[in-house]
């Protein structure tokens, strides 16, 4: 039993031996394993560690492609607005040929008649001169005849003869005298006339001027939004049956002629004459049009609340005015509103002013409010419009951006970035149709030590979509949504001026997000402009009667006379009560924007 149980033992040894030797095979096994897992896990690590390099690799790329596409958009609009700028002032260049030639045949013939005329003056006059010269000798004859006489007849007659030849001497000077007062009356009348016609003509020049000086100043003391209307050039993709521009500007500068041809046998044609604060035509340049504005710029400056806002159907050039496209020539409003600012704030700073400026940059899409200054590639914060103690209108979470308006280059890029971030999409009126509405808001804040004064302004541009017909714009599905935001958006704009100008005691400015963040610049507090622009197709003949008769109505709105923001220590006072030539707008602010203008309403 003992041998029995020695051998049992003896083969349990051997199996647990076996068992062991098992056991120690799978973990040399595992530890392979393992080890080439850790290999793996290494492997794979760097891997991760790779793709996460071409990941941030690639998204550079993607942004580096994003604003090469935006530039060489930009490059291409701007090209585009040049050659159709150089075509309109070509046409403008060739119509002037034609009046001036017209203009100089009517003046030739009229310079002929009048060469004929005085030609047969100067024969009369001629004539006459030979009868008097006749007449001269006829009586120098006589005279030497009554002298021949004295010395032939006796001393009784040479009496009567010196008598005669002193009557007939005397006619001979009084003729010859009243030949010369003749011709120096008519020298004298000739000059007298063309003294006259000069002093007509500086008289007119200075009257024009003053007139619209006083109209200038009639309108900012009854407080109406300026407008000024712009008539674009033809542009390659208009794709117009005509060449012939129906809306043309007159030579007056503030007003246009706009002809609607028939559309059919029973239709008949008509004109329409529409009048503003200024008018452009289609080559008017990007800086003519700039110095127009220039001075509601310097406004914001000043203390005052300031908006410009462009209005037009789409496809008529409100973006290329506002914001306009490179750094050449092409550049709008915006880049060139920055250059002035940095300017005038160089000159004010040697005056002891202290300035602070930031920026902000928002779009309105389908009613939400977006943020074009963010650095992610969608914004899912949600911006919302309020108001503060002082009742001026906030849009909460939004970036300010601070700046310094000389540096051209950190300007470029905050356009370049809103660029890429603003909502556009192609329709069958417009390739690159905006589709919402942005406003760039400067805010400007300065301080005076030696005065203890502290002025704030702000300067907001507003570019807005366009209003669209959508069996013209042949829009569907995502741009249908976004035309119909567009469109009752703008109706609430016009519903709020039609309220101004009918003096109404409720204004609907609530209707729309547009108009609940304009409303401080429709409340007579600020100074507000009105770039109405219009396409010259005969096809957008009717979008463009509609946006003129708009931009009358708001020319009659009477928003109050504005008032400049500057406060000493802690008293406010208006611009009537302290005149001082300087501002800026609210101070400055991490993640909160102040909107369009800032001020609490007055009511009329």
């Amino acid at each position: 039993t003992s041998e029995e149980e020695k051998k049992h033992l003896h083969n349990d040894i051997n199996n647990k031996k076996d068992e062991l030797n098992q056991l120690q095979r799978e973990f040399n096994e595992l530890k392979e394993i393992n080890n080439t897992l850790a290999i793996k896990l290494n492997e794979i690590e760097t891997y991760t560690y790779k793709i996460k390099e071409l990941s941030m690799t690639l998204e550079i790329e993607k942004e580096l492609r994003a604003r090469c596409e935006v530039r060489e958009e930009t490059e291409r609009r701007e090209r585009i607005a040049a050659c159709a700028q150089l075509i309109a002032i070509q046409n403008e260049t060739t119509n002037k040929i034609k009046e001036i030639e017209n203009a100089t045949s009517t003046q030739i013939n009229y310079v002929q008649n009048e060469l004929l005329i005085v030609s047969k003056q100067r024969d009369d006059s001629k004539m006459i001169s030979e009868n008097h010269m006749e007449t001269i000798v006829g009586l120098q004859s006589e005279i030497q005849q009554l002298k021949h006489a004295l010395d032939t007849t006796t001393s009784s007659k040479n009496a009567n003869a010196v008598e005669e030849l002193s009557k007939v001497t005397g006619e001979l000077e009084i003729m010859k005298r009243r030949i010369r007062e003749t011709n120096d009356i008519k020298t004298m009348e000739n000059s007298i006339l063309l003294s006259k016609l000069q002093l007509l003509e500086e008289q007119l020049k200075e009257n024009e001027v003053q007139r619209r000086k006083l109209h200038n100043t009639i309108q900012e003391l009854r407080g109406n939004i300026r407008v000024f209307a712009r008539i674009r050039p033809f542009l390659p993709n208009d794709n117009s049956k005509s060449i012939d521009p129906v809306i043309t500007p007159r030579s007056d500068d503030i007003s246009l002629k706009v002809i609607k041809k028939p559309t059919n046998e029973y239709e008949k044609l008509e004109e329409y004459t529409f009048s503003y604060d200024k008018v452009f035509g289609p080559s008017s340049s990007q800086e003519s049009v700039f110095n127009e504005v220039s001075e509601f710029v310097q406004s914001a400056l000043d203390g005052y609340n300031v908006c410009i806002f462009s209005y037009g159907q789409t496809g008529s050039g409100k973006t290329h005015t506002m914001q306009g496209s490179g750094t050449g020539p092409m550049r709008g409003i915006i880049p060139r509103a920055m250059e002035q600012v940095g300017s005038y704030k160089n000159t004010l700073e040697e005056k002891g002013w202290i300035y602070s400026m930031e920026i902000s940059f928002i779009e309105i899409y389908n009613e939400t409010i977006r943020d074009l200054l963010r650095t992610t590639h969608s914004d899912d914060i949600k911006h919302d419009i309020k108001k503060d103690t002082n009742g001026n209108s906030i849009i909460t979470d939004v970036t300010m951006q601070s700046v310094d308006p000389n540096d051209t280059a950190q300007l470029e890029s905050i356009i370049e970035l809103a660029a890429t971030h603003r909502s556009v999409g192609q329709t069958a009126m417009n390739d690159l149709s905006s589709r919402s509405h942005s406003i760039f808001t400067l805010h400007l804040t300065a301080f005076n030590r030696l005065q203890n004064m502290t002025l704030k302004g702000s300067l907001n541009l507003v570019d807005l979509a366009g209003s669209e017909r959508i069996d013209r714009s042949g829009v569907s599905g995502a741009r249908l949504k976004e035309s119909v935001a567009i469109n009752k958006s703008l109706s609430s704009l016009t519903d709020v001026f039609v309220a101004i100008a009918n003096k109404q005691s409720h204004i609907p400015f609530r209707n729309s997000k547009l108009t609940y963040l304009l409303q401080p610049a429709l409340c007579g507090d600020g100074k507000t402009l009105m770039l109405v622009n219009i396409s010259p197709t005969e096809e957008s003949c009717q979008e463009s009667l509609c946006s003129l008769r708009m931009a009358s109505q708001v020319n009659q709105c009477e928003l109050g006379k504005p008032k400049k923001s500057l406060k000493d220590s802690t008293i406010s006072v208006t611009a009537n009560e302290k005149a001082i030539s300087l501002s800026v707008p609210p101070s400055p602010r991490t993640q909160t924007l102040t909107s369009s203008t800032i001020r609490k309403p007055i009511k009329k």
